[in-house]
């Protein structure tokens, strides 16, 4: 009887044990379950980093050919405001000398004119 109730406490123990067992061995599985997922979630950052890595220098290459092209656009701008006083300043040039030439004319208009009055002031006394 003794070696029997000897059986049965080790029956219980060997049952405790193997419940003990199975639960450390589901505790590893769940583990390793959420390693992998910790794994998979962790290659997915590093994936998305990567794509907005690249994404980001890709911005950073746009942001440089935009100031590229603004200050060509700048240049450009400046250049024709340049051209543009150089076209005025000559307009106001010819248009200032034909101005003078304009009262040059006139002026030996006058004088002509003016000999001619005084000729014929001239010839009317004389007559």
């Amino acid at each position: 009887e003794m070696l029997s109730g000897r059986v049965s406490v080790l029956q219980t123990e060997n049952e405790d044990l193997k419940n003990k067992l199975q639960q450390f061995s589901d505790s590893i599985i769940a583990k390793e379950e959420y390693t992998l997922t910790l794994e998979s979630q962790c290659e997915k950052w590093r994936e998305t980093e990567e794509k907005l890595h690249h994404q980001l220098k890709k911005y950073e290459e746009s942001e440089q050919l935009l100031k590229k092209s603004h200050e060509n656009t700048v240049m450009e701008l400046r250049s024709w405001i340049e051209g543009h006083k150089k076209v005025e300043k000559q307009l106001r040039d010819s248009l200032d000398q034909l101005e003078k030439q304009r009262l040059d004319e006139l002026n030996s208009l006058r004088e002509d004119a003016n000999n001619k009055i005084t000729l014929l002031e001239s010839n009317l006394k004389n007559a």
